[in-house]
Protein backbone atom coordinates (compact mmCIF):
# COMPACT_ATOMS: atom_id res chain seq x y z
CA UNK A 1 0.00 0.00 0.00
CA UNK A 2 1.30 3.38 -1.15
CA UNK A 3 1.27 6.24 1.18
CA UNK A 4 -1.04 9.08 0.64
CA UNK A 5 0.36 12.75 -0.02
CA UNK A 6 -2.09 14.95 2.03
CA UNK A 7 -2.73 18.93 0.72
CA UNK A 8 -0.84 21.68 2.73
CA UNK A 9 -4.10 24.01 1.93
CA UNK A 10 -7.37 21.62 1.13
CA UNK A 11 -8.68 18.49 3.37
CA UNK A 12 -7.83 16.11 0.40
CA UNK A 13 -4.93 13.49 -0.40
CA UNK A 14 -3.55 12.45 -4.06
CA UNK A 15 -1.50 9.10 -4.20
CA UNK A 16 1.44 9.12 -6.51
CA UNK A 17 -0.48 8.81 -9.57
CA UNK A 18 -2.50 12.16 -8.49
CA UNK A 19 -6.05 10.22 -7.42
CA UNK A 20 -8.08 11.52 -4.65
CA UNK A 21 -7.52 9.66 -1.46
CA UNK A 22 -10.19 10.14 0.86
CA UNK A 23 -9.88 9.42 4.97
CA UNK A 24 -13.09 7.69 6.33
CA UNK A 25 -13.83 6.68 10.15
CA UNK A 26 -15.82 3.55 10.30
CA UNK A 27 -17.70 2.40 13.50
CA UNK A 28 -17.63 -0.98 14.00
CA UNK A 29 -20.02 -2.05 16.89
CA UNK A 30 -18.94 -5.47 16.87
CA UNK A 31 -15.64 -5.59 17.43
CA UNK A 32 -14.55 -7.20 20.65
CA UNK A 33 -10.78 -8.21 20.21
CA UNK A 34 -8.18 -8.49 17.32
CA UNK A 35 -9.75 -11.53 15.67
CA UNK A 36 -12.60 -8.89 14.27
CA UNK A 37 -9.45 -6.42 13.55
CA UNK A 38 -7.66 -9.10 11.54
CA UNK A 39 -11.16 -10.03 9.70
CA UNK A 40 -11.86 -6.31 8.69
CA UNK A 41 -8.63 -6.43 7.00
CA UNK A 42 -9.39 -9.69 5.15
CA UNK A 43 -12.78 -8.68 4.19
CA UNK A 44 -11.03 -5.60 2.64
CA UNK A 45 -8.18 -7.18 0.69
CA UNK A 46 -9.61 -7.86 -2.51
CA UNK A 47 -10.11 -3.83 -2.32
CA UNK A 48 -5.89 -3.51 -2.23
CA UNK A 49 -5.21 -1.65 -4.77
CA UNK A 50 -8.18 0.89 -4.09
CA UNK A 51 -7.50 0.71 -0.01
CA UNK A 52 -4.57 2.31 1.29
CA UNK A 53 -4.37 1.95 4.87
CA UNK A 54 -6.72 0.50 7.67
CA UNK A 55 -6.10 0.81 11.07
CA UNK A 56 -8.54 -0.50 13.19
CA UNK A 57 -8.92 0.35 17.17
CA UNK A 58 -10.57 -2.65 19.19
CA UNK A 59 -11.15 -0.24 22.12
CA UNK A 60 -12.54 2.44 19.93
CA UNK A 61 -14.57 0.31 17.86
CA UNK A 62 -13.82 2.38 14.91
CA UNK A 63 -11.61 1.65 11.61
CA UNK A 64 -9.37 4.21 10.34
CA UNK A 65 -9.47 3.66 6.27
CA UNK A 66 -8.10 5.95 3.69
CA UNK A 67 -9.01 4.63 0.33
CA UNK A 68 -9.19 6.50 -3.43
CA UNK A 69 -12.04 8.11 -3.30
CA UNK A 70 -13.82 6.38 -6.40
CA UNK A 71 -14.31 3.45 -3.74
CA UNK A 72 -17.14 4.61 -2.22
CA UNK A 73 -17.17 4.36 1.48
CA UNK A 74 -20.77 2.48 1.56
CA UNK A 75 -18.95 -0.09 -0.26
CA UNK A 76 -16.45 -0.86 2.38
CA UNK A 77 -19.49 -0.24 5.03
CA UNK A 78 -21.21 -3.26 2.64
CA UNK A 79 -18.47 -5.36 2.59
CA UNK A 80 -17.55 -5.41 6.13
CA UNK A 81 -21.20 -6.25 7.12
CA UNK A 82 -20.97 -9.36 5.40
CA UNK A 83 -20.01 -10.83 8.08
CA UNK A 84 -22.43 -8.80 10.61
CA UNK A 85 -19.95 -6.24 12.03
CA UNK A 86 -22.40 -3.57 12.67
CA UNK A 87 -20.14 -1.20 10.51
CA UNK A 88 -21.65 2.12 10.16
CA UNK A 89 -20.10 5.60 8.89
CA UNK A 90 -18.82 7.93 11.35
CA UNK A 91 -16.57 10.39 9.58
CA UNK A 92 -15.15 11.23 6.05
CA UNK A 93 -13.16 13.98 5.15
CA UNK A 94 -16.09 15.79 3.37
CA UNK A 95 -17.93 16.30 6.63
CA UNK A 96 -16.23 15.63 9.81
CA UNK A 97 -15.42 18.51 12.07
CA UNK A 98 -13.72 16.17 14.36
CA UNK A 99 -14.63 13.61 16.40
CA UNK A 100 -17.53 13.59 18.33
CA UNK A 101 -17.55 13.33 22.21
CA UNK A 102 -20.82 13.81 23.10
CA UNK A 103 -22.78 10.23 23.66
CA UNK A 104 -25.10 8.44 20.58
CA UNK A 105 -28.83 7.74 21.73
CA UNK A 106 -27.53 4.56 21.39
CA UNK A 107 -24.84 4.56 24.13
CA UNK A 108 -27.31 6.56 26.25
CA UNK A 109 -29.64 3.38 25.70
CA UNK A 110 -27.02 1.57 25.77
CA UNK A 111 -26.04 2.78 29.54
CA UNK A 112 -29.72 2.74 30.70
CA UNK A 113 -29.93 -0.63 29.99
CA UNK A 114 -26.78 -1.96 32.03
CA UNK A 115 -28.27 0.22 34.73
CA UNK A 116 -31.01 -1.40 34.94
CA UNK A 117 -29.98 -4.96 34.16
CA UNK A 118 -27.68 -4.53 37.11
CA UNK A 119 -30.25 -2.90 39.66
CA UNK A 120 -32.79 -6.54 38.85
CA UNK A 121 -29.33 -8.89 39.29
CA UNK A 122 -28.58 -6.78 42.40
CA UNK A 123 -32.49 -6.47 44.37
CA UNK A 124 -32.72 -10.63 43.00
CA UNK A 125 -29.46 -11.33 44.53
CA UNK A 126 -30.44 -9.18 47.82
CA UNK A 127 -34.07 -11.26 47.73
CA UNK A 128 -32.52 -14.79 47.34
CA UNK A 129 -29.63 -14.20 49.92
CA UNK A 130 -32.31 -13.20 52.34
CA UNK A 131 -34.39 -15.99 51.50
CA UNK A 132 -37.58 -14.22 50.82
CA UNK A 133 -39.74 -13.81 48.48
CA UNK A 134 -38.28 -16.18 46.30
CA UNK A 135 -41.21 -15.73 43.21
CA UNK A 136 -40.40 -12.25 43.24
CA UNK A 137 -36.45 -13.03 42.95
CA UNK A 138 -36.36 -15.18 40.02
CA UNK A 139 -38.75 -12.83 38.20
CA UNK A 140 -36.73 -10.19 38.63
CA UNK A 141 -33.17 -12.27 37.60
CA UNK A 142 -35.22 -13.77 34.66
CA UNK A 143 -35.65 -10.18 33.58
CA UNK A 144 -31.79 -8.96 33.93
CA UNK A 145 -31.01 -12.14 32.10
CA UNK A 146 -33.13 -10.75 29.14
CA UNK A 147 -31.21 -7.60 29.37
CA UNK A 148 -28.38 -9.52 28.59
CA UNK A 149 -29.39 -9.96 24.64
CA UNK A 150 -26.41 -8.34 23.60
CA UNK A 151 -23.89 -10.65 25.26
CA UNK A 152 -26.40 -13.73 23.41
CA UNK A 153 -26.43 -11.69 20.36
CA UNK A 154 -22.81 -11.32 19.96
CA UNK A 155 -21.77 -14.97 20.99
CA UNK A 156 -24.12 -15.68 18.08
CA UNK A 157 -22.27 -13.83 16.04
CA UNK A 158 -18.88 -14.96 17.21
CA UNK A 159 -20.64 -18.77 16.20
CA UNK A 160 -21.43 -17.41 12.52
CA UNK A 161 -18.12 -15.93 11.90
CA UNK A 162 -16.17 -19.23 13.38
CA UNK A 163 -14.91 -16.74 16.34
CA UNK A 164 -15.63 -17.75 20.08
CA UNK A 165 -15.20 -15.25 21.78
CA UNK A 166 -15.97 -14.32 25.43
CA UNK A 167 -19.34 -13.42 24.80
CA UNK A 168 -19.46 -16.76 23.28
CA UNK A 169 -18.29 -18.55 26.78
CA UNK A 170 -20.25 -16.67 28.99
CA UNK A 171 -23.16 -17.42 27.59
CA UNK A 172 -22.36 -21.14 27.86
CA UNK A 173 -21.93 -20.41 31.54
CA UNK A 174 -25.43 -18.39 31.48
CA UNK A 175 -27.29 -20.88 29.84
CA UNK A 176 -25.75 -24.04 31.84
CA UNK A 177 -26.57 -22.47 35.19
CA UNK A 178 -30.27 -22.08 33.61
CA UNK A 179 -30.18 -25.38 33.08
CA UNK A 180 -29.20 -26.40 36.69
CA UNK A 181 -32.31 -24.46 37.71
CA UNK A 182 -29.81 -21.67 38.89
CA UNK A 183 -31.57 -18.18 37.29
CA UNK A 184 -29.75 -15.84 39.58
CA UNK A 185 -26.45 -17.54 39.28
CA UNK A 186 -27.21 -16.84 35.33
CA UNK A 187 -28.05 -13.40 35.21
CA UNK A 188 -24.59 -12.94 37.46
CA UNK A 189 -23.00 -13.73 34.15
CA UNK A 190 -25.05 -11.42 31.74
CA UNK A 191 -24.85 -8.98 34.93
CA UNK A 192 -20.78 -9.01 34.82
CA UNK A 193 -20.50 -9.00 30.76
CA UNK A 194 -22.22 -6.05 30.87
CA UNK A 195 -20.80 -4.14 33.39
CA UNK A 196 -17.33 -4.72 32.52
CA UNK A 197 -18.33 -3.35 28.72
CA UNK A 198 -19.84 -0.70 30.16
CA UNK A 199 -16.90 0.18 32.41
CA UNK A 200 -14.98 -0.55 29.01
CA UNK A 201 -17.16 2.44 27.06
CA UNK A 202 -15.99 4.91 29.80
CA UNK A 203 -13.14 4.86 30.80
CA UNK A 204 -11.38 3.16 27.12
CA UNK A 205 -13.62 4.30 24.49
CA UNK A 206 -14.82 7.60 25.92
CA UNK A 207 -11.14 8.69 26.47
CA UNK A 208 -9.65 7.61 23.59
CA UNK A 209 -12.43 9.09 21.84
CA UNK A 210 -11.90 12.43 23.73
CA UNK A 211 -8.02 12.01 23.18
CA UNK A 212 -8.74 11.75 19.46
CA UNK A 213 -10.83 14.92 20.15
CA UNK A 214 -8.05 17.14 21.24
CA UNK A 215 -5.52 16.39 19.02
CA UNK A 216 -7.76 16.82 16.13
CA UNK A 217 -9.64 20.56 17.41
CA UNK A 218 -8.32 23.75 16.51
CA UNK A 219 -5.07 24.91 18.08
CA UNK A 220 -5.11 27.13 21.54
CA UNK A 221 -5.15 30.75 20.45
Amino acid sequence: MTKALRSETADEAYDAAGNIVQRSIIRIDHVCCQAEAALVRQLLAPFEDDVIEIKVSVNDRRAVIEHRAHLPVSEIVRVINTKQLGASIAETDAGAAGPTVAMTSAEWTRSLMTTAQILLFGTALSLSSLDAFQAVSLVLAGGSLLLSWPMFYAAYLGAVRGLPNVEFLMTVAALGSVALGDVVEAASVGAIVSLMDIVKFFFIERFDRQLRSVSTGPPPQ
